[in-house]
Formats: C-alpha cells, sequence, structure tokens
C-alpha cells in the first residue's frame, strides 16, 4: 500500500489529492516556510499534530521537505 501511495503521490496532482482538508490547509498556509511552533498556533493543534500532517503530505507527494511539498502543492494549481 506504501507503494501504491508513493507512485500516485510523487509529486504529481494524484498526490495531492491523495490530501486530506487539513493537510492542503497546513501547506496553503502563507508562514508554513516559518516555525513548525508558528503553524501549531496558529491552527490551534500541538506541535506533535504538525509533525504527523506534514510526515503524512510528505509520504503522500513524494517528497523529503517542505520546499518540495510547497512547490507540488503550488505547481499543481
Amino acid at each position: 500500500m506504501v507503494s501504491a501511495l508513493q507512485e500516485a503521490g510523487s509529486g504529481t496532482s494524484a498526490g495531492i489529492a491523495l490530501l486530506t482538508e487539513r493537510e492542503r490547509e497546513i501547506l496553503g498556509m502563507p508562514r508554513l516556510g516559518g516555525a513548525i511552533k508558528d503553524i501549531a498556533d496558529q491552527l490551534c493543534i500541538s506541535l506533535d499534530t504538525v509533525k504527523t500532517h506534514l510526515h503524512h503530505i510528505y509520504r503522500k507527494l513524494g517528497v523529503a521537505g517542505r520546499v518540495e511539498a510547497v512547490l507540488a502543492y503550488l505547481n499543481s494549481k
């Protein structure tokens, strides 16, 4: 199943389609380049929750970090 996610989500619109509404919200945040604490504070969620969402985003999009994830998200629009 993981390989199917990675295959479908290699930065393509198919990968974006796998994201939850909250994961899309996090990717679309203007402060995503800032500290994870800023994201957590703005969304009123814990640091661990933000980290978990980011981990899921990276896996679904087949990317290694926030910059690649944001670029994949922006390129899909």
